[in-house]
């Protein structure tokens, strides 16, 4: 009775084995060609492209009720990621009365201070990150007129593999439908509906240092562009990022999303976004210009912040070092730039800060680099081997159950 129970388990996991192990491997083989062949029309987009964009969306969240529209331009070459945007906003904020509470947000004169980005560029090359923005300082007064100082601008280095600043970047690609597919490491479902669309579910990163789960919902007729994708960080059930798209423009052997929305975290803050035009080719203006005025000679006054070194140094460009106060006079994201300050200048660092604050800032920190490698599911060899492994233990418990039996 025991030898027949022993040779009964054994027949159920060879059973087993012969039986998932070709679903397995064709799901493999499945997941691999979808893979590549969206890989495939995102290198024909990135290779050499100049897309521009415009995005509407809320100001930051601290001014719900007020929105900016942000057309941008972005160009590759083969490595290098240039992008330049202009930012306009469709309403002028109102003054509201003083508190306790927000005496932070008003001058000694009691005048409301905000600031507004109006221009933000970036560079991304092999041996090199930056970004700029210039700004507008606006004076509120309490009967509602409003003057206008433009601010210095302030400039940022960071590493090239550094993976604070990505979105600034792969939003913009993000919404052209394209761009997923190098954030996708292994494929591991397969769904192809009824309406021609195919779910994909894959294992990936969001961002250098952020890995976890997508699901993705792709259109072959429409050049395998992404219709909608959701990523799960790893260890989280709420999805930190929602994008759909909508529409198909074909320019060029080429496929774009006529227009697409993302949101992190939460649909508070909905970033709307219209594709204008397109073209295969370099905008070598543009990369020249972000190259001059990144990796050139900086405008006197220009304050850098400068992530490359530890701790982060601060300046303004003809003047080493830079006080608090005149940080203070100046344009900056000042939240991690200010350490041995009064509390004054903290608080007022604060709500410069709050002013630009973007959502990658809130919503995804960086994961604790002293902590376990992620796994990052990159062996496409792991289900054949599995299935290797399952049939040769079972091989071994016939033989060894053959012998005791003899015995």
């Amino acid at each position: 009775m025991r030898k027949n129970l022993v040779y009964y388990r054994i027949y159920c996991v060879l059973l087993f084995t012969i039986t998932i192990t070709p679903q397995l491997l064709n799901a493999e083989m499945n997941g691999s060609e979808v893979l590549e062949r969206l890989r495939s029309y995102d290198k024909a987009f990135l290779q050499n492209a100049t897309l521009a964009l415009e995005t509407n969306s809320i100001v930051n969240l601290f001014r719900p009720n007020e929105f900016k529209i942000t057309k941008t331009v972005l160009t590759t070459k083969e490595s290098s990621i240039a992008w330049s945007s202009q930012i306009f906003y469709t309403s002028t904020p109102s003054y509201r009365e003083k508190t306790p509470a927000t005496t932070i947000d008003f001058d000694e004169n009691d005048n409301l201070l905000v600031w507004n980005v109006t221009q933000r560029g970036g560079l991304k090359e092999d041996d090199f990150q930056g970004r700029q923005k210039k700004m507008a300082l606006l004076r509120i007064s309490p009967e509602g007129n409003i003057s206008e100082k433009e601010g210095a601008p302030t400039v940022e280095f960071r590493q090239p593999e550094d993976s604070v600043k990505f979105l600034d970047y792969m939003c913009l690609i993000w919404s052209s439908g394209r761009g997923f597919a190098d954030c996708l490491d292994r494929v591991v479902e397969v769904n192809e509906r009824d309406d021609g669309l195919i779910n994909i579910k894959a294992y990936g990163s969001f961002s250098p240092r952020i890995t976890g789960i997508w699901n993705i919902t792709l259109d072959p007729k429409a050049g395998y562009l992404v219709r909608s994708a959701l990523f799960n960080k790893a260890g989280q059930e709420s999805a930190p990022f929602v994008f759909t798209s909508n529409g198909t423009k074909w320019i060029g052997g080429v496929s774009l999303s006529e227009e697409s929305n993302y949101f992190f975290g939460d649909d508070k803050n909905i970033f709307k976004t219209k594709t204008e035009r397109f073209k295969p080719e370099t905008d070598e203006e543009l990369l020249g210009k972000l190259r001059n005025d990144l990796r050139g000679t900086l405008p006197r006054h220009t304050v850098v912040i400068d992530f490359r070194v530890t701790p982060p140094l601060t300046y303004r460009a003809g003047r080493l070092p830079m006080s608090d106060r005149e940080l203070l006079d100046v344009v900056a994201d000042a939240k991690p730039l200010i350490v041995d300050t009064n509390q004054a200048a903290s608080a007022q660092v604060r709500v410069v800060s709050e002013a630009n604050d973007e959502p990658i800032d809130t919503n995804y920190p960086e994961q604790d680099s002293t902590g376990a490698e992620p796994n990052r599911y990159t062996n496409p060899y792991s289900i054949p081997v599995l299935a290797a492994a399952i049939v040769l233990i079972a091989a071994i418990g016939v033989f060894y159950a053959r012998k005791r039996g003899k015995n």
